[in-house]
């Protein structure tokens, strides 16, 4: 009875710890997927000829819609990409 008990226990720690992590990271997560469908959208349209490679993903995947302004200003600046 008292391993049951401690497994239940163990259990709803993990699973408050889970959802504060989870809580915590979704709104980077979505940002980082919004910046990624904004560079695809600007790279299928023609929006902006920014070359895409993986120095300018990771970019636009670390920073989000931020990361796809600062590529897309470095690109406009003659800088990179």
């Amino acid at each position: 009875m008292v391993i049951e008990f401690l497994t239940l226990l163990l259990f709803l720690i993990f699973f408050a710890l889970a959802y504060e992590v989870i809580k915590k990271i979704m709104p980077l997560l979505l940002n980082s997927i919004a910046g990624l469908i904004i560079f695809w959208i600007f790279s299928l349209f023609n929006i902006a000829q920014v070359k895409v490679d993986l120095l300018s993903i990771l970019i636009v995947a670390f920073g989000g819609i931020p990361g796809v302004v600062f590529v897309l200003i470095l690109h406009w600046l003659g800088i990179a990409f």
